[in-house]
């Protein structure tokens, strides 16, 4: 899961700014970040390790939190939580 959030994140920062936009945003900016999660549902027997909502959803659920620099295409963290950790108040 992380190498394919790498993967894209990646892709992003390859087709993100036309290298004009960007050399006038890099002179402005010091950078322009994107933070966003992503929830996979895991196997139950993964529960202890990462909580997830039960119901019709899995006991076991992962939460994957990252953020990317847009200007410098730089990964600034993926964080692993668990599946039911709201991204309110998360701070890096």
């Amino acid at each position: 899961m992380v190498e394919l959030l790498q993967k894209v994140m990646g892709k992003i920062a390859e087709i993100r700014i036309e290298e004009r936009a960007a050399g006038i945003c890099a002179g402005i900016f010091n950078g322009c970040y994107v933070f966003d999660s992503t929830v996979q549902q895991l196997f139950a027997k993964c529960e202890e390790l990462f909580k997830g909502s039960g119901g019709d959803a899995s006991s076991a659920a992962i939460k994957i939190q990252y953020g990317f620099d847009v200007l410098s295409g730089n990964l600034l963290h993926i964080i692993s939580r668990n599946g039911t950790d709201p991204d309110s108040g998360f701070r890096i």
